[in-house]
């Protein structure tokens, strides 16, 4: 199979915490799905026709009113199957987390559930995310006026409103709070600690951050977001890694060094587990 890696860098802050893409795909591309991995967080609404997506190892058939949603440092890739349209919002995961914004949901649930696990709306909600992902679109395009900060709420807004449908698909008509009380607040010193440092933080050190056992450190993080400690660590390195290979001619060897790679061969046996190609190819690629 042939693959394709996509160069996708985004900045966000409070302010700018979500980037909205609106994609058309003409033609069909399977056999030649493109593959990426990024820290933001992604949601995707297929507004119209049909395409193939991986998160990991899993493929899905996603049709109109069909959601995707990719957690933070997790590869994932599409093939379109027939001419579609898609809206895509990137997501600064922090706008998820914080307290002002949070309501007792745990809105990071439809980002990190194993990958069978991850909910897609049916019915009645499939018509409605549809709706509000083209409402994001209209916004968006009028972002950058002078109702620019206006239009960044409703922004927002409209994204955990389509959120929010998933939350309700997940619980079947159950307590959406009690069913997803958040626990991030508790993790928070280790993911500072990823987002700081460079090399390897053990399991032992990010757990004394936390204040928590190390087996107690462990399964919160597993089930709060998703993977292991050590492989979000791990695509949080390889992820930023990837960005200096694709800005220019700096080494790979350096790069690996810099990025707490256990030397060359290492990096490349990463990069390729992850990315589907070498730093070399990838690079190549990007010229």
């Amino acid at each position: 199979m042939s693959i394709t890696i996509m160069n996708t860098d985004f900045e966000f802050s409070a302010e700018t915490p979500i980037e909205v893409i609106h994609a058309r795909h003409e033609m069909p591309t399977v056999g030649r799905p493109q593959f990426d991995m990024h820290y933001p967080l992604e949601l995707g609404v297929v507004l119209q026709g049909k395409m193939n997506r991986w998160i990991g190892d899993h493929t899905t058939s996603c049709q109109a009113g069909s959601v995707w949603c990719c957690g933070m440092w997790e590869p994932h890739g599409f093939e379109v199957v027939s001419s579609c349209e898609v809206m895509v919002a990137i997501v600064w995961p922090p706008l998820l987390m914080t307290p002002e914004m949070s309501g007792n949901f745990d809105w990071m649930a439809p980002f990190v559930l194993p990958h069978l696990e991850r909910p897609d709306l049916t019915g009645e909600r499939r018509v409605s995310a549809s709706a509000l992902a083209r409402e994001m679109l209209t916004v968006n395009m009028r972002m950058g006026e002078a109702t620019g900060a206006v239009e960044s709420m409703r922004l927002r807004l409209l994204f955990f409103q389509i959120l929010l449908l998933l939350l309700e698909e997940m619980a079947q008509g159950g307590d959406i709070q009690q069913k997803f009380a958040p626990e991030h607040a508790r993790i928070v010193p280790a993911l500072e600690m990823v987002f700081r440092v460079r090399t390897l933080i053990t399991n032992d050190e990010a757990a004394d951050a936390c204040g928590l056992s190390r087996d107690r450190f462990l399964r919160l993080f597993k089930r709060l977001m998703g993977e292991s400690f050590a492989t979000f660590a791990l695509l949080h390195r390889l992820g930023h890694a990837k960005l200096e290979v694709s800005q220019g001619e700096k080494p790979l060897k350096a790069i690996a060094r810099d990025w707490g790679f256990t030397d060359q061969s290492h990096f490349h046996r990463v990069f390729v587990k992850y990315l589907g190609c070498t730093p070399a190819v990838y690079r190549q690629h990007l010229d």
